[in-house]
């Protein structure tokens, strides 16, 4: 059964009307059709289109004496029951003319056609409340457009459909009622003089096991839909239709649109079925199961359909001398780098290139010790290795690497060091180790063109010796997984996730999106060009956030324009932020009352408060929307906002900080404010992340210690360790902050209470506040401090001198955000929850009141 987006489903519409309005001369005295949801249609008399009853009559005329009362010329002049009857006697003939005259319309008839038409026609479609719906809206296209699959009979010279109702085909389809649509239509396909192109339209189709054993058959989903009552192909906007598994034994046609979460090349002792069919079937994210052989050609190692040797691939092994043999069929599952089952697999082989004892040396690697190990410590998770083994694929192909580059670059990127499963040492020449460091852990290279993906082979049984194999690893079996690496071949569809029609599985626009309303003037849904980000900040009073579900939005306090709506109007659920595309947002800060985002293109925003000239805009004029900073140099690698400052760090390590000097803060060894970026010269040449803070600027070097910079020398914080600090949260509004280090222990000092948090997980989530501070651990997120407006989410307003589980969290948090009395965060699902002071809306919850415990915004 299928699952649709679309609002209504009005169907069965009589054919003449729907293809050929228009055409078909009508007589001056109409009937009124209405076409209801269920299916049922009312047919009325109506006043002839061309003259309208008088203005004191407030409702057409329903008799044959009303309507000849109107005036109708005499010619004209017939009863209603007369009417109904010379319209039947001429429809045939009408039809008759229409078929003769079909091959003169145009192919490019749309559905705003069919409208206009239906307009004329006075034919009204309403909705299931009986509420007419306008021609000229998109719901009532819908209700034309959508149905189930169809195909063309030359049998019977019709197009036959398949729906799981009776009303679930259009106009000119014949329907018939399974409740397998598509499964049905396949089937149908199957005896001879039947068309080989099946329209499928938009929606889930979930049907277990969709079997396909028509050659040639092709798949087109659409969105809309005009079909004639000919074999011409119908027009149509693409559509994008996917089905729980589809089971392919034969060689397939064309395929546009439609996808299968699983695909099944070949059944038991079929062979028909191709691989490369199902790749271009398979939807993003989904597996294929087919027969594959390794073999090898003039000296490269490739991977084949077992039973299609044009199609193939170049082998890549997870690991030198994996347990794969050569010439033998295995059936095996293939998954790309999302697949779950791949990264659990990553994650019991975890990275080894850990630094277990603090120094370089040989005990930093899980097996062996002939050799010093050349790269850096890393302990990636297993999705950060998937992204660098992607980059070191299409590096690989546009610098044309040798076999032996590649099987031990690939490798290393895998998280390997040492020996490989079969105790033979592998050691990374000086070039290869150079290209490694380069792709990970920051790469490099993260803005090379994707052109080639992979699929790793996960194999499920050995037809050579009739046994099951798994590459599971275990105590006793260390495998390790293979795969093939292949170019992404181009798919044409709608790329705006705000269209009904939207293909995720596009790389190219084809301009044919359907929307549900006016097209969007923004786009606020993008997902971040540079690693998919969710990133949240807060001030005072005002939060913002940057989802690939909501795109960058903000709401709360905007005295100062610091949620960037092109107003000053405080608001209190999240709204855009205007003239940013989030798609290219890759960081995102706040000061007390200013915002700012660094984009891909290099280029750093900010708005609101700009007392001080902290916007970097060369004025100290309040902006309500974002204002392009000048004059940084370099390539820009983060920004940090203080209390009234702004600062960012290039790949050279060089900062540059605006805004309010009166400490120094700058760093340009004055206590000048400046309006647009100076270059620091009392920051450390080794820094590798900062933080603004109230009146200095916080930093983390390259050996980990921790350091504050403002107009006095360098400022030590007693109580932090000396060195392997990891991360570190200034407190934008008093002296203060806190920072992790490598083991996940948080120390804070200042104006926040030093709870000495242990065993925090490792990455940016910390985050100081007003006198309190928010991280994560293992059983959650916990917070401690002021809890004066329930900042602590712990469900009471006591103030906390040890950490407190924050309670009431729907999901697992993403992302946090502390601000001056309030914390958010961003769920999994990429929802947003806050908690505490609410004066301003800055919980964005469509009140004012405080909460103790998360609530989720509008």
């Amino acid at each position: 059964m299928k699952k649709t987006n679309s609002l209504k489903r009005i169907t069965n519409l009589i054919a003449v009307m729907v293809i050929l309005l228009g055409v078909i001369p009508f007589t001056a005295v109409v009937n009124i059709t209405t076409v209801y949801a269920d299916g049922e249609e009312t047919t009325e008399p109506a006043v002839p289109a061309a003259e309208e009853a008088p203005e004191a009559e407030e409702t057409a005329p329903t008799t044959e004496e009303d309507v000849e009362t109107e005036g109708v010329e005499a010619a004209e002049e017939v009863d209603v029951a007369e009417e109904a009857e010379a319209e039947e006697e001429v429809l045939p003939e009408a039809i008759e003319t229409v078929e003769e005259e079909i091959a003169e319309v145009e192919a490019t008839v749309d559905v705003s056609e069919i409208v206009e038409a239906l307009s004329e026609a006075e034919v009204q479609i309403v909705d299931e409340s009986g509420e007419t719906l306008p021609l000229a809206s998109v719901e009532a296209v819908e209700v034309l457009a959508y149905s189930d699959p169809f195909l063309w009979d030359d049998n019977l010279g019709k197009w036959v459909g398949f729906a799981d109702n009776a009303n679930g085909c259009p106009a000119n389809v014949i329907c018939n009622v399974s409740a397998t649509p598509f499964q049905a239509a396949v089937e149908y396909s199957e005896s001879p003089n039947r068309g080989n192109v099946i329209y499928v339209a938009s929606g889930n189709y979930e049907e277990d096991n969709v079997v396909v054993n028509t050659a040639g058959l092709s798949f087109t989903a659409f969105q809309t839909i005009t079909v004639p009552d000919t074999n011409v192909v119908p027009v149509y906007t693409s559509g994008y239709a996917l089905v729980n598994k589809i089971t392919i034994n034969v060689e397939l046609g064309t395929i546009e649109g439609v996808y299968a979460k699983e695909v099944i090349v070949n059944e038991s002792g079929k062979t028909g079925g191709r691989l490369d069919d199902a790749m271009a079937l398979v939807n993003d994210g989904g597996t294929i199961e087919a027969d594959m052989v390794i073999y090898n050609s003039g000296g490269q190692k490739r991977v084949k359909d077992a039973h299609h040797s044009s199609v193939n691939f170049e082998w890549e092994c997870g690991e030198p001398n994996a347990p794969i043999w050569i010439g033998r069929t295995y059936r095996m599952t293939l998954m790309d780098l999302t697949n779950q089952k791949i990264l659990d697999y990553y994650i019991a082989h975890g990275d080894e290139r850990v630094d277990v004892d603090g120094y370089n040396d040989s005990s930093d690697r899980k097996f062996g010790t002939s050799h010093s190990y050349a790269g850096p410590y890393l302990d990636l998770s297993a999705a950060a290795r998937m992204e660098d083994l992607l980059i070191g694929v299409n590096l690989s192909e546009a610098d044309a690497w040798g076999n032996l580059d590649e099987e031990r670059i690939y490798w290393y990127l895998l998280g390997n060091t040492g020996y490989d499963n079969n105790s033979n040492e592998i050691t990374l020449t000086d070039d290869q180790q150079t290209i490694a460091n380069r792709i990970t852990p920051e790469s490099a290279y993260s803005d090379i063109e994707k052109s080639h993906s992979v699929w790793f082979l996960w194999p499920e049984y050995e037809y050579n010796f009739n046994r099951t194999v798994s590459p599971i690893l275990d105590s006793s079996d260390r495998r390790q997984l293979t795969f093939f690496s292949y170019e992404t071949r181009v798919v044409y569809g709608c790329l705006d996730p705000e269209a009904e029609n939207y293909d995720p599985n596009a790389t190219e626009d084809n301009e044919d999106c359907v929307y549900p309303e006016t097209p969007p003037t923004t786009t606020t849904a993008l997902v971040p060009a540079v690693g998919g980000l969710d990133l949240i900040t807060a001030g005072i009073g005002h939060t913002c956030a940057l989802t690939a579900k909501e795109g960058l939005e903000c709401w709360g306090l905007n005295e100062f324009g610091q949620v960037g709506d092109s107003s000053f109007d405080d608001t209190l659920v999240p709204v855009d932020v205007a003239g940013i595309d989030p798609g290219g947002v890759i960081n995102l800060v706040s000061g007390i009352h200013h915002t700012c985002v660094l984009t891909s293109a290099n280029e750093v925003f900010c708005w609101g408060l700009n007392n001080s000239g902290q916007l970097g805009d060369g004025t100290t004029e309040n902006r309500n929307e974002p204002i392009l900073v000048d004059e940084l140099e370099g390539k820009i690698i983060s920004i940090s906002a203080g209390a009234e400052f702004t600062c960012a760090l290039n790949d050279a390590s060089d900062v540059f900080c605006w805004g309010n000097n009166s400490s120094g803060q700058l760093n340009d060894g004055t206590e000048i404010h400046s309006s647009i970026p100076v270059k620091t010269t009392t920051v450390s040449s080794d820094t590798v992340l900062i933080s603004g803070g109230s009146s200095e600027l916080q930093g983390i070097t390259s050996d980990g210690v921790m350091q504050l910079w403002n107009s006095q020398p360098v400022i030590p914080v007693t109580g932090l360790p000396e060195e392997d600090n990891a991360f570190v949260s200034a407190d934008r509004f008093t002296e203060g902050g806190c920072t992790m280090t490598d083991a996940g222990d948080v120390n804070c000092w200042g104006g926040i209470t030093d709870a000495q948090v242990k065993g925090a997980v490792v990455n940016d989530m910390l985050s100081s506040g007003k006198g309190h501070a928010c991280t994560m651990k293992p059983e959650g997120l916990v917070c401690w401090g002021n809890n004066s407006n329930g900042q602590l989410g712990d469900d009471s307003l006591d103030d906390s001198l040890e950490e407190t589980l924050v309670t009431k969290l729907e999901q697992g948090v993403i992302a946090l955000a502390a601000g001056m009395k309030h914390t958010c965060v961003i769920y999994t699902d990429e929802t947003i929850a806050c908690w505490g002071l609410n004066d301003y809306g800055q919980l964005g919850n469509d009140t004012l009141n405080d909460s103790m415990v998360p609530v989720n915004t509008k």
